[in-house]
């Protein structure tokens, strides 16, 4: 609506000079827009506040000359976009690892421009990250695979608002696993251990089995105990999966993770941990010279904590 309806414009052009008369379809035409505004803003306010998600998301306004367009399209895709809530472990992991410097993350002019036919084609989980990329989007090109590859879907079942996805050259069992794994690329974390598993060894043949065990495993299932935030990632002879024992809950310290890797041969237990090491501890990981525990005593103890007695010693030897 961009003028008055003719009889309310002919009236009202009675009361008025020409040169006033002249100016009404203009004054309409911005009064329009400016209640399309704010009508939009309070869709995004009340969504915001009736999907209990404040937390994670709020408003950035964007450009005056931009902001009709912007904040109705803001609007649909926050109406469409399926369970936004699902995402809040990996946003304050996100602030955590430092990947993004506070929250609620700030919807603005950065949101992705989509049309609505392609953003109402998309997955639920792509629907979503439409609305945060800018942030989190890894850098590489997302591109979803078909339900049966045999390397993105492996064993494991197919979850249609969360598909296989291929990034470079590898692909993930989902969506939110590339955004993990893109997480824990750009946060500074650093080795605590590094442990490799072959079967002929009889001290490795344990871990390896359970290294294989675990990168494999269903990831809605509970890992020691919990649910926990996971990345899995394949290429054809690599299976690699991560697993977050810290970093999900606003209290934790520091973010830590489990990395596992099943290969042909052998595999890999890796500790990551952002917990900064402690002076004159004399540790290196590479050389394999020193105490884990001296060197990052919280983590340590967390993860013996977190993975029990067993797994801490047959995967990590600790």
């Amino acid at each position: 609506m961009n003028k008055l309806p003719e009889g309310v414009f002919n009236t009202l052009c009675s009361f008025l000079e020409p040169e006033e008369a002249a100016a009404v379809p203009r004054v309409s035409k911005a009064v329009h827009q400016t209640i399309t505004v704010a009508v939009a803003r309070y869709r995004i306010q009340q969504l915001i506040t009736a999907n209990h998600i404040g937390h994670m998301l709020g408003l950035r306004e964007p450009r005056l000359r931009s902001a009709r367009k912007k904040l109705t399209q803001m609007a649909y895709m926050l109406e469409h976009a399926g369970n936004i809530v699902s995402w809040g472990e990996l946003f304050v992991y996100a602030k955590t690892c430092g990947v993004v410097e506070a929250l609620p993350l700030r919807l603005g002019e950065e949101v992705e421009d989509v049309h609505k036919a392609d953003f109402d084609r998309r997955p639920e989980s792509m629907r979503q990250l439409s609305l945060f990329s800018h942030v989190l989007k890894p850098r590489s090109e997302m591109l979803l695979t078909h339900k049966k590859h045999p390397i993105a879907t492996g064993a494991l079942p197919y979850q249609a608002n969360n598909p296989p996805v291929r990034v470079g050259v590898h692909y993930y069992l989902g969506i939110r696993d590339a955004i993990v794994d893109r997480v824990q690329q750009r946060g500074p974390f650093r080795p605590v251990v590094i442990v490799a598993h072959h079967s002929y060894d009889p001290d490795g043949a344990a871990g390896e089995e359970r290294t294989d065990e675990l990168a494999v495993q269903d990831p809605s299932t509970p890992f020691w105990g919990q649910q926990r935030l996971t990345s899995s990632r394949y290429t054809p002879d690599v299976t690699r999966r991560t697993i977050t024992l810290a970093g999900t809950q606003a209290g934790d310290p520091f973010p830590c993770y489990i990395q596992l890797t099943s290969m042909l041969l052998y595999s890999t237990a890796t500790l990551y941990t952002t917990e900064p090491p402690q002076p004159n501890a004399n540790y290196n990981v590479y050389l394999n010279q020193g105490d884990p525990a001296a060197a990052y005593p919280w983590t340590v103890a967390m993860v013996r904590q977190a993975l029990g007695q067993q797994d801490a010693q047959t995967l990590l030897r600790l």
